[in-house]
């Protein structure tokens, strides 16, 4: 990518994430992060770090680790699968592959403006309504009032809303931050589909995927 250098870090070989590092993406894990990770990942975001997270619908693992990082800035990560009943919210008759509403933000105002529409595949939802008050956080991609979240995830039988379903609208991507000084900003997003990145749903997004997930870089990396 354009002006990007990336390369694999592992943080158990050091006591902190280094220091030229701007951002640190964790795309699709399918196994959690240690104690240790987890409290690296917060000392680096509380140091005006930049964390970049695609993680949605596992089929085991909660990942309780990753997730306290959001929920240390107040954002719970809310398990199962987002279904969308709304006929304008959804492609191809699978009322999982969702094509949510998209708020503005940095990341997603050049998408807006050239009317793309991102495609998230098998999403899990954020709640960020009870953020710690001295952060920032933004829904960047919305469902409908139409959507509901079944906490089966994987194992749903239905499609249809059943009593105990959360009801939307669901936030399935956020932005979290924190101004740390004045030259520095903390910067958290977690985008809830594991999926998204992949060749078919990208396709179908006609590259609205990709470019979201690079702008959302290119912010962190002040690109």
């Amino acid at each position: 990518t354009d002006n990007l250098t990336t390369e694999t870090l592992s943080l158990l070989n050091g006591e902190s994430v280094p220091e030229d590092v701007e951002c640190i993406l964790i795309y699709a894990p399918s196994t959690d992060i240690s104690e240790e990770e987890k409290d690296m990942l917060i000392n680096f975001l509380e140091e005006g770090g930049r964390v970049l997270i695609l993680s949605g619908t596992n089929e085991g693992d909660e990942l309780p680790n990753l997730k306290a990082v959001a929920e240390y800035y107040g954002i719970s990560v809310l398990e199962g699968v987002v279904v969308e009943e709304s006929t304008d919210h959804y492609i191809f008759n699978a009322p999982v592959l969702l094509m949510p509403d998209m708020e503005s933000s940095d990341i997603t105002d050049s998408l807006i403006d050239d009317n793309y529409h991102v495609i998230m595949p098998v999403s899990k939802a954020l709640d960020i309504s009870g953020a710690v008050s001295d952060v920032t956080a933004t829904a960047l991609l919305q469902s409908s009032e139409e959507s509901f979240l079944k906490a089966e995830g994987y194992n749903i039988e239905t499609y249809d809303k059943e009593d105990g379903d959360t009801e939307g609208p669901l936030t399935l991507a956020a932005m979290v931050t924190k101004d740390i000084d004045t030259e520095n900003q903390m910067q958290l997003v977690w985008i809830a589909s594991s999926e998204l990145l992949e060749d078919a749903y990208n396709q179908y997004s006609s590259d609205a995927n990709e470019d979201f997930v690079l702008n959302a870089l290119e912010m962190m990396c002040e690109k």
